[in-house]
């Protein structure tokens, strides 16, 4: 009998201890503050940063107990999200620490506070490079299935970045705004079907696209304009119009590895593989006519011949001029102007947060 008694009462004390279940959706309120952004690594295709994670549910058995002090709670006897960082490299630091607000009317909401420092993975988006414009994500979820707890933006204190703090000014803009969206995941080590929600806040930055600009670009521009100068040599004396080509076109292979060294290996071709390989096949164009010119015309006059040569010569410099004036406008209206689109969005929040201030 005195076996029986202790042992419920031993059922009684544990069942005390345990999180009280919530029988309805909980809904958590998130809020994310990028303190300190480190390096955007586009090879390895992550970013590292500094966060400052914020989140905040309802915990009735604390509502009118204001004189409490959260530091003698403890916390492992009260209901919580059981939150992650979803997209981390590695193993992140983080540090926590807890504390209990009240409303006016006596309602307690538990804030749950994370420091987290690390490597967070980061899917690039490499078609417009180097113009191209990033998302900084961190994908917030929860170990607590899609029924048991909603995750939402925090509107009444809305995420921020730092930008002051950002290592790598020199070589990307980042813009303030902090965006959102939810999505579910799910836990495949479970063996489970559940879903499990998740939160993501986002930031963009822009690659500052001056340096490709001025020690490729342009000097690919000025090597595919010498290419034009194998012309002025006699058409009769091929070995020399094809030295040239080839020179040229060597110095074009090494610009390519160059870039590719800046790149993960992706399937597809950037904005720069296109005006690199389009620079490559006009100069292979010019070297199969520096071959051919002499079999071409058999039979046909010294002065005739020079007169095609130059015919094609002003065939090969408008097709040049051209595809320079069509890439320079398609990256204008598609990748400039995004860039565009994202500085008036920075301004727009920055005055949805002085109007909240106030």
């Amino acid at each position: 009998m005195a076996l029986e008694k202790m042992n419920e009462l031993t059922v009684m004390t544990s069942m005390a201890r345990c999180p009280t279940p919530r029988l309805e959706k909980e809904v958590v309120y998130l809020r994310a503050v990028f303190i300190k952004l480190g390096e955007i690594e586009t090879v390895k295709e992550c970013f590292s940063a500094e966060i400052f994670l914020q989140a905040k549910w309802r915990e009735p058995r604390f509502d009118g107990r204001q004189d409490m002090k959260s530091e003698e709670i403890n916390w492992t006897h009260y209901w919580n999200p059981k939150l992650y960082v979803d997209n981390a490299h590695g193993d992140p630091k983080i540090e926590t620490w807890q504390s209990v607000v009240f409303t006016r009317n006596g309602e307690a909401f538990v804030l749950e506070k994370k420091r987290i420092r690390g490597s967070f993975l980061e899917s690039m988006e490499l078609y417009q490079f180097p113009f191209d414009t990033q998302d900084i994500t961190l994908f917030i979820a929860s170990e607590r299935s899609f029924d048991e707890v909603e995750l939402v933006d925090d509107k009444s204190d809305p995420s921020t970045i730092n930008t002051e703090s950002f290592v790598q000014a020199q070589e990307w803009q980042l813009y303030r705004d902090v965006d959102t969206f939810t999505d579910v995941v799910e836990k495949v080590f479970d063996n489970t079907t559940e879903t499990h929600p998740r939160i993501a806040f986002r930031c963009h930055a822009s690659r500052r696209y001056g340096f490709y600009i001025w020690n490729i670009n342009l000097v690919l521009f000025f090597l595919i304009s010498l290419s034009f100068a194998s012309f002025s040599v006699d058409y009769t004396n091929t070995p020399s119009r094809l030295q040239l080509s080839f020179t040229l076109l060597l110095t074009n292979v090494t610009f390519k590895f160059t870039v590719n060294n800046s790149l993960p290996k992706i399937s597809y071709l950037t904005y720069l593989d296109f005006y690199i390989l389009s620079s490559m096949s006009l100069i292979c164009i010019t070297s199969v006519w520096h071959s051919i010119v002499n079999y071409v015309f058999i039979g046909a006059t010294a002065d005739n011949i020079h007169l095609y040569d130059k015919y094609v010569l002003g065939i090969f410099g408008s097709l040049y001029v051209s595809g320079q004036t069509f890439f320079w406008t398609f990256v204008y209206f598609r990748a400039l102007r995004k860039k565009n689109h994202f500085r008036e969005r920075e301004q727009e929040h920055m005055a949805s947060l002085k109007v909240t201030r106030l």
